[in-house]
């Protein structure tokens, strides 16, 4: 167990008490002096000959201005990088000081293009005055958007700049002399180019040429890119993975890529694919074949593509409501489930007569079909059916059997029972083999055959429900099993252990690895989520963790030979893409690269405290990067979720937006996370708040008397679902925070468990026995909502009107009653939005506004906040 005392800054840097820090802000050196109005002097500049379009006019300077189709989306001018058209040593981003800028274009030379390039920083939006003034055509660009041009060289515009940085870019046509000339006056071979910012407030922007990756705009999370689903051959020669990225228009693109592993080359890539998923290799005639699906409006698509070639053949199209793929018979037969489309009703209403009804994810209409793996007819195997659900299946690679589960309603906890069926494709005979009472959002996933084709290994929760309804322990810490398929007995393989293991839906969580005899599989550790393995003949055997350097893996798969792909990511190390093969580790993909050595990442420090219950409560504090000294005054935000779900330290863009924009942040883990150990997740049952909110002011308590350099006075809190609960209950009980944000959170315990969509499932895991008629401590005493009358802090709530998982009336109510009361606070409703939201611009304007509202409360600066809602 560890103590404060013990937390060690990394990459070199310590919490010292004293010394000078430089704001964040001033790395961006203006190149003048804070001033009315900026002079520039300082730029990047390029330039490249360009020739007149035929048939053109060429007395129209425009036709040259547009004559070059910058590719913005790429473009991020840095110096001594290429420029645009670079062909010659000569075209490279260069720093130029003073005004004059391009070389002048001298007789017989021909027409060229001038670019020139800095980035501005604006403390929030706000309209700046531009005056250009050169002998040339010019175009003025912000952020890849033309603001203005003019041919005379002369230009005097007002432009929006966003809150953070801006790319301004100068374009502007050099022609040559028509004669030959003597240039004698200063600065003699270069063009002169005079450019003046003039912002709403001195001081609110500053100008450099350093082209480092700021990121505090909340919407520059997309220049990340993903690596997802990686799939390795089971004789380990070839590797495949889904790339993810945003294009221009900013909506996510996923391509495919195979990689030959010998090599290290991309033998495969497709262009950006809809739908794309259940990514697996398989072998076809002992040769690796790649099998992977699209979607669109007319179904899904299952295709394979068969090495050495990878040429794309369809298996089957038009399938519609696809779901999930799986592999039996030696990999010749495919199987899958789909959702058929449900009744709908002719009225403008219909009947629920049961409580499953209300749940969009229950599968009554979901069906198991099979067919060859080299196209064919379509099998139908199992029907839909009222009176249970199908969830998981796994086919037997051994023979023609298939284990499925099925969800069937049950009377009182936990509301559903999950039977474990095995089938005989060929006869459809089918046999109930097992059953287990456990919840239904830690249901049995994750199905894994054993040698032999007798048992099976699977994953849910760590306990099942049983008869005693005085001890609860936790349903939401998961632990794996095996099931043997003969005999019905189910033995957990993980009892006990502190880790919780991940589940997967789609492709399964587990895997065995033939070249050791394990099963291998992910597990939630602290804020940690490791590969690990365990013997599954060996009873008592313990699982022994496959460290990596960065703490957090995401998806891995497992070749026969040993061969291991898997994507992790770290507090300052993105996602990147890793094969392990024996004592060998080699980085196969890494798409981010290009930021890693370019960009202000915050540093990070575990931040770990043991509470007044002699809990070791886990934490990580995130800082501005680049300081080894600490002496100034920072505002510090605390996040948390504090349900089961573990904050962990996985690469979070916004930790480094927060960073970026001044703040410190401060993560917390309070009681009732899963991966601490069953005891540590059991506090979360029936807690909602006592203990969890306990340790967040705590935990904040503590570190702000050991770190003087953040300021108690201007501390913030936030969080979002169950953490935008915690936030409520935050404002009945602490005048800690000066601020807080509720983002799509509860208040009102009873009105969340009958509206809320899985109100009641969740409440199996959170609320064991408790229910609004025999716990008016737990729906009452513990909503916030009763206690509104003590809430005195400045209070945000967002919500979309359009979630059915924490419905909006859960903030609408708490508003209600705060402006009842007099209270400071400010509701945002998003439009049609979910719990989670879809349209990439509500998803930063969301960030956008809690980091407005902030900025007033935290840092005195109300004007981003005001300038969005101004009427």
């Amino acid at each position: 167990m560890r103590s404060q005392n013990e937390n060690k800054f990394r990459r070199g840097q310590r919490p010292p008490l004293g010394g000078t820090l430089i704001f964040f802000a001033l790395l961006l050196l203006p190149l003048c002096a804070f001033a009315d109005t900026l002079s520039v002097s300082e730029w990047l500049i390029a330039e490249r000959p360009i020739a007149w379009p035929a048939f053109a006019d060429q007395t129209d300077l425009n036709v040259l201005l547009d004559a070059d189709q910058l590719d913005f989306v790429n473009l991020h001018p840095r110096e001594n990088d290429f420029a645009p058209g670079a062909t010659l040593p000569r075209n490279l981003w260069m720093k130029n000081t003073g005004v004059g800028l391009w070389p002048h274009g001298t007789y017989q030379q021909p027409v060229r293009i001038g670019y020139a390039a800095i980035y501005v920083t604006s403390s929030h939006e706000q309209s700046v005055k531009i005056h250009a003034e050169t002998p040339c055509a010019v175009a003025v660009f912000i952020d890849g958007k033309e603001k203005d041009r003019s041919t005379t060289g002369s230009l005097d515009i007002t432009a929006k700049f966003k809150h953070g940085r801006s790319l301004l870019l100068v374009k502007t046509i050099l022609l040559p002399d028509s004669t030959p000339r003597l240039y004698t006056q200063q600065p003699f071979d270069r063009l002169e180019f005079n450019f003046d910012l003039k912002p709403e407030q001195v001081g609110t922007i500053s100008v450099t040429t350093d082209a480092a990756y700021t990121f505090e705009r909340f919407e520059d999370f997309t220049l990340f890119d993903d690596v997802s689903s990686p799939t390795i051959s089971r004789d380990g020669k070839y590797a495949a993975w889904i790339d993810s990225h945003y294009n221009a228009e900013r909506k996510k693109e996923n391509q495919l890529q195979i990689m030959d592993l010998a090599t290290r080359d991309i033998v495969y890539s497709t262009p950006p694919l809809k739908g794309l998923g259940n990514v697996t290799f398989i072998p076809v005639n002992y040769e690796p074949t790649l099998v992977y699906t699209t979607s669109g409006d007319n179904g899904s698509t299952i295709w394979q593509l068969r090495s050495p070639y990878f040429e794309p053949q369809e298996i089957a199209r038009g399938i519609k409501g696809l779901v999930k793929l799986g592999f039996g018979m030696g990999f010749s037969l495919v199987y899958f489930t789909a959702d058929a489309d449900a009744d709908k009703s002719e009225t403008d209403y219909y009947l629920l007569d049961d409580l499953e009804d209300r749940l969009s994810d229950w599968t009554r209409t979901r069906e198991l079909f099979s067919l060859s793996a080299n196209g064919g007819s379509i099998t139908r195997l199992i029907s839909a059916a009222d009176s249970f659900a199908i969830d998981e299946f796994a086919p037997c690679m051994d023979d023609d059997r298939i284990l499925f589960t099925r969800r069937v309603p049950k009377p009182g906890r936990p509301y559903y029972d999950t039977q474990f069926w095995l089938m005989n494709t060929q006869t459809g005979a089918s046999k109930q083999v097992a059953s287990m009472s456990v919840p239904f959002e830690t249901r049995p996933l994750s199905f894994t055959w054993l040698p032999g084709g007798q048992e099976i290994a699977f994953v849910t929760a760590a306990h099942e429900i049983g008869n005693d309804a005085a001890n609860y322990p936790s349903y939401s810490q998961t632990a794996l099993y095996i099931l043997n398929t003969e005999s019905g007995k189910i033995r957990n393989l993980t009892a006990g252990s502190r880790y919780s293991i991940e589940e997967d839906d789609e492709r399964g969580a587990v895997r065995f690895n033939k070249s050791d005899g394990r099963l291998w599989f992910r597990a939630v550790m602290d804020s940690r989520i490791q590969l690990m393995s365990i013997p599954y003949n060996q009873p008592g055997a313990k699982a022994e963790h496959h460290n990596f350097y960065v703490p957090v893996t995401t998806d891995f798969d497992i070749a026969d030979n040993g061969r291991r792909i898997f994507v992790a990511s770290g507090p300052s190390n993105p996602v990147a893409l890793h094969l392990v093969d024996g004592k060998q580790h080699f980085t196969l993909s890494d798409p981010n690269k290009r930021l890693i050595g370019n960009a202000d990442f915050a540093g990070y420090s575990p931040y770990n405290f043991v509470n007044s219950s002699g809990d070791t409560i886990d934490g990580a504090l995130y800082f501005p990067a680049g300081y080894e000294v600490f002496s100034h005054n920072w505002p510090l935000v605390v996040y948390f979720y504090g349900g089961t779900s573990p904050r962990d330290l996985r690469f979070t863009y916004t930790y480094h937006w927060w960073t970026a924009n001044g703040y410190f942040v401060y993560v917390i883990n309070p009681r009732g996370c899963i991966g601490y150990g069953e005891k540590f997740a059991a506090q979360h049952t029936n807690d909602w708040g006592t203990l969890a909110s306990q340790d967040i002011i705590e935990g904040t308590q503590k570190l702000l008397a050991a770190t003087p350099y953040l300021d108690k006075n201007r501390v913030g809190a936030y969080g979002g679902s169950y953490g935008g609960f915690i936030t409520m209950d935050l404002a009945t009980k602490t005048n800690l925070f000066a601020a807080l944000c509720s983002m799509s959170g509860l208040s009102n315990i009873g009105s969340y468990f009958g509206e809320g969509e899985w109100g009641f499932t969740y409440g199996d895991l959170a609320l064991p026995g408790s229910y609004p008629w025999n716990r008016r401590d737990v729906f009452v005493d513990k909503s916030p909502i009763y206690h509104a009358d003590q809430i005195h802090t400045p209070l945000l709530l967002m919500h979309g009107t359009g979630d059915v998982n924490v419905p909006k009336g859960e903030s609408e109510q708490m508003f209600t009653a705060l402006k009842l009361l007099g209270k400071n606070t400010a509701l945002v409703r998003f439009k049609n939005e979910d719990h989670s939201f879809a349209k990439l611009s509500n998803r930063v304007a969301e960030r956008e506004i809690l980091r407005e509202w902030f900025d007033k409360y935290l840092k005195n600066d109300p004007s981003g906040w005001n300038a969005r809602w101004v009427r």
